[in-house]
């Protein structure tokens, strides 16, 4: 256990002027150098757990990724996922979030500069064509497959975060359908559209991680990604801008 510096006998003996810096401090008295380490250890020690629990449950999921291997990979005691999350299910959390964050990141920093000249069409079609960009990179990040597991096996943990509001893509798409259809986030239009959507895009990574993924249909397609993601993001805003304007035209 890591000792702690008693500050008033510091203190005292600086005002003393009995400390200077060849005297060494009592035996029981951890120095400022040593704590500053073995903080800084812990934090390293701690992203190499969640580094490699990323790798572990995108590669086997939640139920055989096990603590074990974890840690073996990321080199420490295996007491150490729950000295630094409190277990295998806090540690998963963790990396549920850090995915969704890996996700949408750089989209969300997007739209909040330019978001502003952008119109609520422009900004619907930008987060669709980002999301199902993921489908069409060569090599399915591990993020991807990460929310691809929780999407077709769901575990209670990813049920606690989205109630939470721990997804912020999700909760970002329900904001701008909403915008874009001009209707409540809790109209029954826009959470289907919602749900409608990241189903289809969870369904898009899920088919690229199955066999099928390697056939030859599927290396065509991502000869041509541009291509395949424009088509794609045409077929999805037609359908939303077909949708709006039915809604409006049989508007009671």
């Amino acid at each position: 256990m890591i000792k702690k510096i008693d500050p008033t006998l510091l203190t005292t003996r600086v005002e003393q002027g009995k400390l200077n810096t060849s005297e060494s401090i009592d035996n029981d008295i951890m120095p400022l150098s040593t704590l500053r380490q073995a903080r800084f250890d812990g934090e390293v020690t701690r992203e190499a757990l969640l580094e490699e629990a990323c790798k572990v449950f995108a590669e086997q999921g939640y139920s055989a990724g096990s603590s074990k291997t974890i840690c073996q990979r990321a080199n420490v005691n295996l007491a150490s996922v729950n000295y630094h999350f409190g277990g295998k299910s806090a540690l998963y959390r963790e990396v549920l979030i850090e995915a969704q964050r890996q996700l949408t990141d750089n989209l969300l920093l997007k739209l909040d500069t330019i978001g502003d000249i952008m119109s609520l069409r422009e900004r619907v079609r930008t987060y669709l064509e980002h999301i199902f960009g993921v489908f069409l990179l060569e090599e399915t990040p591990w993020y991807a497959k990460v929310l691809v597991r929780e999407y077709i096996e769901p575990s209670s943990f990813g049920m606690e975060l989205m109630k939470r509001g721990g997804f912020p893509n999700i909760t970002r798409m329900s904001e701008m359908f909403a915008n874009y259809f001009e209707l409540p986030e809790d109209h029954p239009t826009v959470l289907r559209a919602v749900t409608y959507t990241f189903s289809m895009a969870m369904g898009s990574l899920a088919f690229e991680s199955t066999l099928t993924a390697n056939s030859d249909a599927v290396r065509r397609i991502r000869s041509d990604s541009d291509a395949a993601l424009k088509e794609l993001s045409f077929v999805l805003m037609t359908g939303m801008d077909v949708l709006k304007m039915s809604m409006k035209t049989f508007k009671p």
